[in-house]
């Protein structure tokens, strides 16, 4: 069956982890606990050694924590440190007035329970156990609460792990570990070594429509998952593909997550393999777009066997990711009437509201039908009749923190000029506002958004283009984009088109991985429970043994 699920479920959830305060915040905090420890200690007349013990807890744990993990800066480390530490400085000073201050010795098993769940992010093994070594030392005064709370935190510990790994791991991987390398210091290596190990082998279709030197580039690769495999992936042909003295745009053929790349070893493969179809595009007569709307907005455009068709949702508000259905089910009902050419069906991905419900077609469904059928008229009205037609090219100038390095391009096509933002969907108004100004120069607009997850992070998980940006901005961005499309235009001259479709054997991630994925995403909503699990019937244990 189709898979039809996006990442929302996994992009929510990553809002909410390691969302830590400032360096400054951590320290502040620090101080404070320890100033109103020795204010304590002065008031009630205590010795100043637990003041002592806990300062230097506090400092063996955040030296031993920095530098566990690549991400594992100082800020993280003092927060890491204080967290693990703060059942026992907390229930010391609550304590200390009522002059029972020594029971604090019983949070102990706490405070090792939490900084062993903190070390499933650290690589650095020896790091790993002075951190936990460190949450010791306040409570070495009561060495009997010690040997009963190292091991049964121990054995809790084990436990937990074993029912993380056992509902949560990612392809035996500790999931924290690989998120953590992800979401903190941004380095998808962990996460895609694993994907590349799961990910079965796959095929990507490819197409390079070539206009002298304007390579218009389809391919049915997703760019995800978050910020790893193919997230950066339509930049990185753009800017291979310049290099060789090309001026390209990339249209997102429709995919779902299901074919992600797991690795950018993956995307280099596809690269190769657009270069070679540019080598081998064979020369071919073409046609002017001819464009259909009902609750979809259509265009097709015909060179030579294959037909360039594109769709928008701009409708429904919010619309994510056509399913790959439409386009096998087009090119099986072109096949059954004796028809020879290939249809690709680019995902234009150009309408989100942020804090709005997105919306999806399923395969199969009436609304998919709906749109098969308007494809197919305006592919039936397409007559390729051209030898030569006219082709311009241009970029646009546009800093927003929500375009990714790929940029703003135009081509104009014949009648058809298509307009590519390097972004992760674009805000409605602002789709709109380019439509009207390109419709006016007598054009048919063609917005798409390349759907790069390179412009997406921990807490942004939703950044179409435009985002931020009051009225008189996206005016502006609109104008800039109309004024490009002049320039391609202008600068346009009579071309031959050539064209090259190529079927690419390749690992893609695939629908039972990311359905397991996604799963296991919806399960962490479990991670909460589990702990609270493994602290609290312990730790009410030892307050009543002792």
């Amino acid at each position: 069956m189709e898979f039809n699920r996006d990442s929302t479920g996994i992009e929510e959830r990553a809002k909410m982890v390691f969302s830590l305060g400032s360096t400054t915040m951590a320290l502040l905090l620090a101080i404070f606990m320890l100033f109103l420890m020795l204010l304590l200690s002065i008031v009630f007349e205590k010795p100043l050694l637990q003041l002592i013990l806990f300062s230097a807890s506090l400092a063996f744990m955040t030296a031993s924590s920095m530098k566990s993990s690549s991400f594992m800066n100082f800020r993280r480390s003092m927060w890491a440190s204080l967290i693990a530490i703060s059942p026992q400085m907390i229930s010391y000073m609550m304590l200390l007035p009522l002059g029972a201050e020594r029971m604090f010795t019983r949070f102990l098993y706490s405070s090792l329970y939490l900084a062993g769940l903190i070390t499933l992010i650290m690589d650095r093994k020896a790091r790993k156990v002075v951190f936990m070594a460190s949450s010791l030392i306040p409570s070495i005064i009561d060495m009997r609460v010690v040997a009963v709370a190292l091991p049964s935190s121990a054995l809790s510990l084990l436990l937990t792990y074993k029912i993380i790994k056992k509902v949560s791991s990612i392809g035996g991987e500790n999931p924290a570990k690989v998120l953590s390398h992800l979401l903190l210091s941004s380095d998808p290596e962990p996460l895609e070594e694993v994907l590349e190990r799961l990910s079965p082998e796959g095929e990507v279709t490819s197409s390079v429509i070539l206009l002298g030197d304007v390579a218009i580039v389809t391919a049915n690769f997703h760019p995800g998952p978050l910020i790893a495999g193919s997230s950066g992936a339509p930049a990185r042909i753009i800017t291979e593909l310049e290099g060789n003295g090309y001026r390209p745009i990339f249209l997102r053929a429709a995919s779902t997550h299901a074919s992600n790349l797991p690795s950018k070893k993956e995307v280099e493969k596809v690269i190769n393999e657009i270069k070679e179809g540019i080598m081998r595009a064979d020369e071919c007569r073409c046609s002017y777009a001819v464009r259909r709307s009902n609750k979809f907005d259509v265009t097709a455009q015909r060179f030579g066997d294959l037909v360039l068709a594109t769709v928008s949702g701009r409708s429904f508000g919010s619309f994510e990711d056509l399913p790959s259905t439409v386009e096998r089910r087009i090119n099986d009902i072109l096949r059954a009437k004796g028809c020879k050419i290939r249809v690709i069906v680019v995902d234009r991905h150009d309408s989100l509201l942020p804090e709005g419900k997105r919306r999806k077609i399923d395969p199969f469904s009436d609304e998919e039908d709906e749109l098969i059928n308007l494809l197919l008229d305006a592919i039936s009205e397409v007559e390729c009749n051209m030898d030569r037609i006219r082709a311009g090219y241009s970029t646009v100038d546009v800093k927003l923190r929500s375009i990714g390095k790929g940029g703003v391009r135009v081509a104009v096509v014949g009648n058809a000029a298509y307009i590519c933002f390097d972004s992760n969907n674009m805000l409605p108004e602002l789709r709109d506002m380019i439509a009207e100004r390109v419709e006016r120069e007598g054009l048919i607009p063609v917005i798409a958004t390349t759907d790069t997850h390179d412009t997406l992070g921990v807490r942004e998980t939703a950044n179409p283009a435009g985002i931020g940006c009051d009225k008189s901005c996206l005016v502006k961005v609109a104008d800039a984009v109309r004024d490009a499309v002049l320039r391609a235009k202008e600068s346009g001259r009579e071309v031959k088109a050539r064209v090259s479709l190529r079927k690419i054997k390749i690992k893609v991630v695939g629908g039972d991985l990311m359905r397991d994925i996604i799963r296991k995403a919806e399960e962490a909503d479990y991670s909460i429970p589990l702990v609270l699990l493994g602290l609290i019937p312990a730790q009410m244990a030892l307050l009543f043994i002792f």
